[in-house]
């Protein structure tokens, strides 16, 4: 009898678990877009919809292998961020890349390179809130940390527009846009571009303390025309107030020759 017993009350918390919360009562899982790209930035970005009190730390790395040309480029960056409940819409967050390692190599030399990396801080505000959909609108400031580019100082300003729903059975897609105009400054003449970023996802979230997502991503800018179209899958767990989320994107076309990024985020929900 234990068997039958056993069997029947897994059933019932896989049961109670599937059961579709709110759309954005995600429990100690994150939500909302992936938090890496193929690449080894931040810039373009898309914010999650549901606003939320968190410290995180980020881990992740991206990496170029053109073996014929003979060339390597493989970066790595630690990354710690927050953000802040202003009220029940409202959320100020920041993040700042605290340590950045590159190597280098090509047929001529090779070189390590560690650097303070970029930090950004900003604001997202939900418009719209209601059962199965969340709409909100953000606002990013790049500020002139970055180090890895000797005397050039890179700016920026990026706001775009993120939502978030719920289709029931445990599934809950995203999409979003920024658009982002960066500039460099140094002593020769500025450079800037403009970046649009679209964005869209769908999670499956089978019980409380495990999801999946896959992704779809774009880049293009004025300067370099298409960049990339990426596809990314992202893993989460947590437990109680702590989650974890380990993110892999690859590049499907484009003009970027990135082979992979990959990101380990480890939050506190306050």
């Amino acid at each position: 009898m234990r068997v039958p017993v056993a069997i029947g009350t897994l059933i019932g918390l896989l049961g109670a678990a599937r059961a579709d919360p709110a759309t954005c009562d995600e429990g100690p899982l994150g939500a909302g877009p992936l938090a890496i790209s193929a690449g080894d930035g931040q810039l373009g970005l898309v914010r999650r919809a549901c606003v939320r009190s968190e410290v995180a730390v980020n881990g992740r790395g991206a990496a170029i292998v053109d073996t014929p040309h003979f060339y390597g480029n493989v970066a790595a960056a630690g990354e710690v961020s927050a953000s802040w409940l202003l009220g029940d819409r409202l959320e100020v967050f920041g993040d700042v890349s605290a340590a950045q390692v590159r190597y280098l190599v090509n047929a001529t030399l090779a070189k390590t390179q560690v650097t303070l990396g970029g930090a950004s801080a900003g604001a997202t505000y939900v418009a719209l809130d209601r059962p199965g959909l969340t709409v909100a609108a953000f606002a990013r400031a790049h500020l002139p940390t970055s180090l890895e580019s000797g005397n050039a100082r890179v700016i920026g300003l990026e706001p775009g527009v993120t939502a978030t729903g719920a289709l029931g059975h445990g599934l809950v897609w995203n999409a979003g846009l920024a658009l982002a105009l960066d500039g460099a400054l140094s002593s020769g003449p500025a450079e800037t571009e403009l970046l649009a970023s679209p964005v869209a996802s769908l999670a499956w979230q089978p019980a409380r303390y495990f999801a999946a997502q896959l992704e779809l991503a774009a880049h293009a800018s004025t300067l370099y025309g298409f960049e990339q179209a990426t596809a990314g899958l992202a893993l989460r767990t947590g437990y109680r107030r702590v989650g974890v989320e380990l993110d892999v994107v690859v590049p499907l076309a484009g003009a970027f020759r990135y082979l992979a990024g990959g990101g380990l985020r480890l939050a506190y929900r306050l």
